[in-house]
């Protein structure tokens, strides 16, 4: 037996399993898996259609521009700082990490408002009110990642992923505090320290240290990845795992994989889709068409059985999702095997 030297002790330590340390590795999975409601959409019916995200699991959520992604985002963060407050626990956190919308303007989604977005943005709403319903949003666990009018400069230096990782752990080394759930919008914008020569090598570098962030701190990762635009032209139009802007790796690692259609943007010019409703793949009645109909389908679930597509409505103003009335009276008149009226 010969000496071994550091590189293969290294190896040895982190990454070799022997049979009874794999076995162990999935005993302690299982307990995870016990122990943990998954994270949840907020939506009972969509929870079941879409396998509730993981403790090191990946889920992409994929849609064209301004089809709802980082609407999503902004739902899931807010269910979980929701239930991280319910439950008391002050160990963890929600880190929402965006390369595309700036602090300033994506903390508007988490304020405890009374005055409507657009409003805001044309300057209409009293600077008292605005103060005002901020008062309850330290107690909401979520931290943002992002460059920001208060905090960058000139001599900021860029925000890479490794930028993400040092505050994360600069968050456990000063305040002891964990995150238990990563999401990371527009993941095609994704900034890593040394650019390759193609975007895509840029890409895999860098979610790859993502998903070793969500094993590391033992927490799931939810990306929000835009679709190409030609998607739109498939009937119906819902993003496939081909349909990944830059690179097909995002989808490749992806424990689940979502795609997104918001039906407004592509039927509402189309006759009759206002007054007869459209006809969604899998369900036996036309939907009314509103702008916040949006229809989820798993394009892949590594861990069960790809289900239909879903209609749910996405409420954007008080970051949650409505179950459709009809989809509800379907499901519980005549419900799939195994289908539990709970929250997940």
């Amino acid at each position: 037996m010969g000496k071994l030297n550091e590189t293969e002790e290294t190896a040895l330590e982190n990454f070799v399993h022997t049979p009874i340390e794999a076995n162990a590795a999935f005993v302690e999975l299982a307990n995870t898996i016990h122990n943990t409601v998954g994270i949840s959409t907020g939506s009972a019916v969509l929870d079941h259609f879409i396998f509730p995200n993981r403790p090191t699991w990946v889920r992409t959520w994929k849609a064209r521009p301004g089809e709802g992604k980082t609407t999503m985002l902004t739902i899931l963060a807010a269910v979980e700082a929701r239930r991280l407050l319910k439950e008391r626990i002050k160990s963890r956190y929600v880190a929402y990490i965006s390369y595309e919308t700036a602090v300033d303007t994506q903390e508007i989604h988490f304020q405890d408002r009374d005055y409507d977005k657009e409003a805001f943005w044309r300057g209409q709403v009293p600077m008292d009110k605005i103060i005002k319903g901020g008062v309850r949003r330290g107690d909401l666990p979520i931290y943002i990642f992002g460059e920001s009018m208060m905090k960058s400069g000139i001599g900021s230096p860029p925000m890479t992923i490794n930028m993400v990782v040092a505050g994360i752990y600069a968050l456990y080394k000063t305040q002891g505090i964990l995150p238990s759930l990563l999401l990371l919008d527009y993941a095609q914008e994704i900034r890593v320290e040394r650019s390759h020569a193609k975007r895509t090598q840029d890409i895999i570098d860098a979610i790859g240290d993502v998903i070793r962030m969500g094993i590391l701190v033992k927490c799931p990762v939810e990306l929000g990845s835009q679709a190409k635009q030609t998607s739109a032209d498939r009937s119906p139009p819902i993003p496939t795992l081909e349909d990944s802007e830059y690179s097909y790796y995002i989808s490749q690692k992806s424990s689940i994989d979502v795609g997104m259609w918001r039906c407004w943007n592509t039927e509402k010019d189309k006759p009759g889709a206002q007054t007869n409703g459209i006809t969604i793949p899998g369900w036996r009645e036309p939907f009314v068409l509103s702008p916040n109909l949006t229809v989820f389908r798993a394009n892949k679930n590594r861990y069960g059985i790809l289900k239909m597509a879903v209609p749910a409505l996405v409420d954007v103003e008080n970051l949650m999702i409505k179950d459709i009335e009809s989809v509800k009276r379907e499901l519980y008149e005549q419900p799939p095997a195994n289908f539990e009226r709970k929250r997940f």
